[in-house]
């Protein structure tokens, strides 16, 4: 959705060998046999961003934390902004938005297709196999 924003020229498709890793560990992770990404990431954004990127990556699988508390760990007064930033993740799932939710602890938005559909599922995947 944002690539356009950071990389101008002409976007070629191809497989990678970090590209076909990336889609065993999504199959395995979908498929409840893997719990942790170990494929390198670079990810494109303001200092801000990244550094919230960055806490989302200390969410242990199976759990959810608040958009809240994800503000209060990297010392941001706005949970807000935090949630804009969590909007603007460039690779959902690996890097799991889908663990932050309300502060009330009700689901919240989530970039993927079909929202709040997708990331319950997400969760609800996650915890059964905790």
């Amino acid at each position: 959705k944002y690539i356009n924003k950071y990389f101008k020229d002409t976007i070629e498709q191809k497989t990678t060998s970090v590209i076909e890793d990336t889609r065993l560990q999504l199959y395995e992770y979908f498929n409840c046999k893997r719990k942790y990404f170990d494929i390198p990431i670079l990810m494109y954004g303001t200092y801000f961003q990244n550094k919230v990127w960055n806490q989302l990556l200390n969410i242990p699988y199976g759990s959810c934390i608040s958009y809240k508390q994800v503000a209060d760990k990297i010392n941001c007064l706005s949970y807000r902004a935090v949630g804009t930033a969590i909007g603007h993740n460039p690779i959902p799932i690996i890097v799991p938005c889908h663990r932050v939710v309300k502060n009330d602890g009700t689901i919240g938005k989530f970039s993927l297709a079909d929202g709040t559909k997708t990331k319950t599922y997400l969760i609800n995947l996650e915890k059964v196999n905790s």
